[in-house]
Order: C-alpha cells, then structure tokens, then sequence
C-alpha cells in the first residue's frame, strides 16, 4: 500500500507493510517526461524518465474544465502531478515545469500541495501532440477553482511540457 504524504515545502513517498525497496521501472516507449532535481527515485542515471503508459499506470483520471486558452469545457484525462512527484520521491520548495520550446515556469511547491494541477495527455479523448500543446500540458481544474485564473497562476500552466526540475 502505497501513502502520500504532502506538507507544505516536502513531498515523500513511503511504502507500506513491506521492506522492499521502492523502484520505478523503465520506460519501454518514447520518453514523453524527465523528472530531475531532488528525486531519491531514478530509472536513468540520476533522473528519472517516464513513458506514456508508465505516467498512466500512476492513476490517469478525467478533468473536465474550461482553460483561458480554448473555448468551452474540455476534457482531458491527466495525472495528478503529486503522483509524479510522488513516484520520484521528489522533496522540495519549487518545480521547474520547462516546455519543449525552452519556456520556464516556477511554481511553488505550496500550489502543487493542494492537489490541483494535473499533467494532461490527452485533450476530448485524443492524444495530444506538440501542434496542439503535448505532449503534456500543466493544468488546473479552472473551472472549479478559479482562484487559478490570475495572470501568476496562469504561467504555471505549461504546455508542450517535457521536463520537471525540482528545487
């Protein structure tokens, strides 16, 4: 049994009744996410690397929302993002979210402690590509919370993301 444990600036994640040793497997597939920084939970060297299906194993959910940047509700099937870094064993104050065309956003580990960002892959039940902001794309549920529709919080949003870097 796996147990999240989320307090304001660390992320940690412990097994449960066994004394095996945490690992995650390597990806099979195309590498769609690198996640690098402070993780203690590495499938390549000293980072770690995730595939489609390996991101999908970790619990993809449906996040139907309206976003500033489409018209009407949308649905995307996503992970939370405390599932990757849970995966990781990623500890820190901040995530680096960084896209495909070199843009960078910092967002405090205190927004991604309240469960809402999601990393999306697929957009009304298609895979998203880079021509339409995959392979990933950093999102919060808008139209539930929004609080996330600020010009601060809007930049965390990242599309065509590929990479996380925690600090």
């Amino acid at each position: 049994m796996l147990k999240l444990k989320c307090t304001g600036l660390f992320l940690t994640w412990a097994l449960l009744n066994s004394a095996n040793a945490i690992e995650l497997p390597s990806p099979k597939d195309p590498i769609i996410l690198t996640v690098e920084g402070n993780v203690s939970i590495a499938n390549r060297g000293d980072h770690a690397a995730f595939d489609l299906s390996m991101l999908k194993a970790l619990g993809a959910i449906t996040v139907d929302t309206n976003t500033p940047w489409t018209d009407g509700v949308i649905r995307f099937k996503a992970v939370p993002l405390l599932k990757v870094l849970a995966a990781t064993g990623a500890s820190g104050t901040s995530v680096i979210a960084h896209a495909l065309n070199d843009y960078k956003s910092i967002v405090p580990m205190s927004v991604l402690d309240k469960g809402h960002a999601y990393l999306a892959f697929e957009m009304n039940e298609t895979l998203m590509t880079r021509r339409d902001k995959g392979p990933l794309w950093l999102i919060f549920p808008w139209s539930d919370h929004p609080e996330y529709l600020t010009p601060q919080m809007k930049i965390h949003a990242v599309w065509q993301l590929n990479k996380l870097r925690v600090q």
